[in-house]
């Protein structure tokens, strides 16, 4: 049983029941009204696109895994939000350079594809090859859920900001207003705090990749690879089998 993927569901689903919260804020501020209102507009909404899967083959299905077809359109949603992350969080950690963090720029900034060519070796080197299963039961051991973490807590605080800006435009200072700045005020924290924490724990990701690596090199070739790109401050590698095979470190 592909135990990786069923923690993967069960992953996306508790997120999917946390991204309840800001669509109710989202719809309370579009629609002027207050959450009570608006949950009730967001879980209507929700039950009437789960009828696409209303058959009775499909909700045998979902009884069998213990969760409904709202639970699985928001879990669906919160993937979602966690590839946006993926390619959005490398641009914008890159504006504040990092936070000073060598080991996230290498990661981003890739410099001759080194990133991409370490963990290539590091599949070979461990056996993993093209087996992704193998590999996704690998970055889970070494961080990956962390980091998917705050990607998508940081696409929440995005949809926490744009529901506080759309209810600052309210000409209503005592309903909407008061109500939008401390929704932009805790938006803007969860933004800093989510970026933060994906940069701690993608150096952290790089760490545990880099020792696992040095681990399964040291095994093939019984010594140690060249030092840490982020080490040397060298120029950096040319030869992609450079990961691979003992060679000469620059």
């Amino acid at each position: 049983m592909n135990w990786t993927f069923i923690l993967d569901i069960a992953f996306y689903a508790v997120f999917g029941l946390l991204l309840a919260i800001p669509l109710v804020v989202l719809v309370a501020a579009c629609t002027r009204t207050g959450f009570v209102e608006s949950r009730t507009r967001v879980k209507e909404f929700l039950e009437k696109w789960a009828e696409f899967a209303s058959t009775d083959f499909v909700d045998k299905i979902f009884k069998v895994a213990g969760i409904s077809t709202v639970l699985f359109l928001l879990a669906f949603a919160a993937y979602t939000l966690n590839r946006f992350g993926d390619a959005s969080l490398p641009k914008i950690s890159a504006t504040v350079n990092h936070m000073g963090s060598e080991k996230v720029r290498w990661s981003v900034e890739n410099p001759n594809k080194e990133y991409r060519n370490m963990t290539f070796a590091l599949r070979q080197l461990s056996g993993v090859h093209g087996d992704r299963q193998k590999w996704e039961t690998m970055k889970g051991e070494m961080g990956v859920y962390d980091i998917r973490f705050a990607r998508i807590a940081f696409a929440i605080s995005l949809i926490f900001l744009t529901a506080g800006l759309i209810d600052l435009t309210s000409k209503s200072w005592k309903q909407y207003r008061k109500r939008g700045v401390v929704t932009v005020a805790g938006a803007m924290l969860g933004l800093f705090v989510s970026l933060w924490l994906w940069t701690d724990r993608q150096e952290q990701y790089v760490e545990n990749l880099w020792s696992r690596y040095e681990g399964e090199y040291f095994i093939r070739h019984a010594a140690l690879p060249c030092p840490a790109p982020w080490e040397s401050r060298k120029p950096a590698r040319k030869d992609t089998n450079t990961f691979l095979y003992p060679a000469t470190c620059q």
